[in-house]
C-alpha cells in the first residue's frame, strides 16, 4: 500500500468504511452500524469487497491479512474517484465557461493540488464526494444556463448523492438554489414560478437519491442525530478558530498560494459578474468556506469538495480575465501548478519510505523470542506485531509500575504533534530514570532547522508541511526491557519498626 502507513494501519476516517464494508460483505446484513457517516460510501467499497471475494482475493474471515487487502482495493476505489473528479472538473470548467484552456488549466490544477492528491489515495468518504460535488456543480452550471427541468433533477440527484456521501456537503445543492432564484443580469429565463417548481421537484430527486443509497440513515433518524451532535461537539471544542488554520497553512500548503490568491480574486469577480456559472459555484463554496471557518478542530480533509470549483475560478481568472499573450498563459499556468505539485512530490518521498511502526514492528519480531511477550501500549501509534506473543493495553502508571508480570518488552509511543499515543509523559519519565530504551525509532531529523506542522486533530503521523525535518511517517517508538525496569524498581515499603 506504502503512503507512509503500516499496512494494517488504516486512518481513523478508513476504518469506519472499510471495516462495515467487510462486515457487510460476510454476514449479508446491509446494516452499516454506525452514522457518522451515510452509507454510500460503505456500499460502494462493500462491492469492492464482495468482488474481490469472488475474483478468490480475500476470504472475510476476519484476518488481518483480508483486512488489509480490502483497505488496499478500497483505497484503489478513492483513486478511481480521484482521477474521475479531475475528468468531471474539465467537464464542470468547459460548461461554465466554453474555453478549453480553461477546461484544461483547471484541471490540471485539481490533478496537481496537494489536497486532492493526498486524500485520493485513502479509503475515505472525500473522494468519493468531491466528485458528486462536481458532477452537481456541473448539472447545476446547465440548469442555470439553460432551465431544463432534466438539468435540474440531474443536478438533484447528484445532490442526493453528495449527502449519501457526508451530511453536511448536502450544501452543494445551494448552487443550484442560487442559479433558480437569483437572476444573472441580461440572461433569459422562465418565470420565478416555473423555477420554484424545478427546483422543488429537483429536491424531491435529491431525497429519493439519499434514501436510496442510506437507507438506514432514513429509518434510523435518530441514530444519526445522535452522531450528529456527537460529531458537533467534537468539531467546535478546539483551542482555535479554523479560519485562521486555513489561512495560515491548509490553504498555502495545499493549493499553493498562485492557485490560493487566484482562486480568491476569482471569488471576488464571480460575485461582481453573477453569471450562472458563478452563482453555481459561489452558491456552494461561499456557505461551505463559511461553515469551515467557523469549526475549532482542524481537519484539512474538509476542504477537499472546495478544489474543483476553486480550480474553475482560478483557471478562469487567469486565462480570461487577465490580458495575457498565449506564451504569459502558458508561464502563468506552470507558475500555478508548480508550487502544489513539488509539495506533493515531496510528500510522497518521504511517505514512500517505512513507517516507524513497520520498522520497530520488524526489530521486534526479528530480535524478540516469540514467547518472549511484548506489550504495546494502545494507541493510534502502535505497531502490529503478529510474530510474537504481544498484547495491546493502556499503560497507565499503576499498569507500568507493577511491570506487566509474564512479559518481557514494552514499546511505548509518543509525538509531540498529538495526544492520541495513549502514554503519559509520567510514564515515560518513569521509565527513563529506570533505564534507556533498547531501542528507540522516530520520524524526525536530528538537528532539522524546518518546522513540520501536523493537524493534531487528525491522527495522521505525517506533515502538512515543513517537510524537511521529517524523514518518515509514524510516532517516536521506544523499546524497553521490563526485566531491567523491574530489577530497578524500588522494593515494597515495609511497617516501620516500633519505639
Amino acid at each position: 500500500m506504502g503512503y507512509g502507513l503500516p499496512q494494517p494501519h488504516a486512518r481513523p476516517d478508513e476504518d469506519k468504511i472499510v471495516g462495515p464494508a467487510l462486515a457487510i460483505a460476510r454476514d449479508g446484513d446491509p446494516h452499516p452500524r454506525q452514522f457518522t457517516y451515510p452509507s454510500l460510501p460503505t456500499y460502494l467499497d462493500t462491492l469492492v469487497v464482495l468482488a474481490a471475494r469472488a475474483a478468490g482475493r480475500l476470504d472475510l474471515d476476519g484476518s488481518l491479512r483480508d483486512y488489509v487487502e480490502a483497505l488496499r482495493l478500497c483505497r484503489g476505489l478513492g483513486v478511481a474517484f480521484g482521477v474521475a473528479t479531475i475528468a468531471a472538473t474539465f467537464a464542470l470548467a468547459l460548461r461554465a465557461h466554453g474555453s478549453r484552456a480553461v477546461a484544461l488549466l483547471a484541471a490540471l490544477i485539481a490533478a496537481t493540488n496537494f489536497l486532492h492528491v493526498l486524500y485520493s489515495r485513502f479509503a475515505t468518504v472525500d473522494t468519493a464526494t468531491t466528485l458528486f460535488v462536481t458532477l452537481t456543480l456541473l448539472f447545476a452550471v446547465r440548469a442555470g444556463q439553460g432551465h431544463r427541468l432534466r438539468d435540474y433533477l440531474w443536478a438533484g440527484a447528484c445532490c442526493g448523492l453528495t449527502a449519501s456521501c457526508k451530511y453536511n456537503l448536502g450544501l452543494v445543492g445551494l448552487g443550484l438554489a442560487a442559479v433558480a432564484i437569483l437572476r444573472s443580469p441580461g440572461g433569459p429565463a422562465p418565470p420565478l414560478r416555473q423555477r420554484l417548481v424545478r427546483l422543488s421537484l429537483a429536491g424531491v430527486a435529491a431525497v429519493v437519491a439519499f434514501a436510496l443509497t442510506s437507507p438506514y440513515c432514513v429509518l434510523r433518524f435518530d441514530a444519526v442525530v445522535r452522531a450528529l451532535r456527537a460529531t458537533s461537539e467534537i468539531l467546535y471544542a478546539g483551542p482555535e478558530l479554523a479560519l485562521f488554520v486555513h489561512l495560515r497553512e491548509t490553504f498555502p500548503a495545499g493549493f499553493g498560494w498562485p492557485v490560493f490568491l487566484a482562486a480568491a480574486a476569482g471569488i471576488v469577480r464571480g460575485l461582481r459578474l453573477r453569471r450562472p456559472a458563478d452563482l453555481a459555484l459561489l452558491g456552494f463554496v461561499l456557505p461551505v468556506l463559511l461553515n469551515v471557518a467557523t469549526l475549532r478542530t482542524v481537519f484539512p480533509r474538509y476542504l477537499v469538495s472546495l478544489v474543483p470549483p476553486l480550480a474553475v475560478m482560478a483557471a478562469e481568472l487567469v486565462l480570461v480575465a487577465l490580458p495575457v499573450g498565449r506564451l504569459v498563459a502558458l508561464a502563468s499556468a506552470v507558475a500555478m501548478v508548480l508550487p502544489s505539485l513539488a509539495h506533493a512530490v515531496a510528500f510522497d518521498g518521504i511517505a514512500a519510505r517505512p513507517d516507524t511502526r513497520v520498522l520497530a514492528a520488524a526489530w521486534i519480531e526479528a530480535r524478540v523470542p516469540p514467547r518472549a511477550g511484548v506489550i504495546t501500549c494502545k494507541g493510534y501509534g502502535s505497531p502490529v506485531l503478529t510474530g510474537v506473543r504481544n498484547e495491546e493495553t493502556y499503560c497507565g502508571m499503576k499498569r507500568v509500575e507493577a511491570g506487566f508480570p509474564g512479559y518481557r518488552y514494552l514499546v511505548t509511543q509518543q509525538h509531540p504533534a498529538f495526544t492520541l499515543t495513549g502514554v503519559r509523559p509520567g510514564v515515560l519519565a518513569y521509565l527513563r530514570k529506570r533505564g534507556t530504551p533498547v531501542a528507540e525509532f522516530s520520524p524526525f531529523r536530528p538537528g532539522a532547522s524546518d518546522v513540520p506542522y501536523f493537524y493534531s486533530a487528525d491522527a495522521f503521523f505525517m506533515p502538512f508541511s515543513g517537510f524537511g525535518a521529517v524523514e518518515r511517517g509514524g510516532p517516536i517508538l521506544e523499546v524497553w526491557d521490563l526485566d531491567r525496569i523491574r530489577n530497578l524498581a524500588p522494593p515494597a515499603s515495609s511497617p516501620a519498626p516500633e519505639g
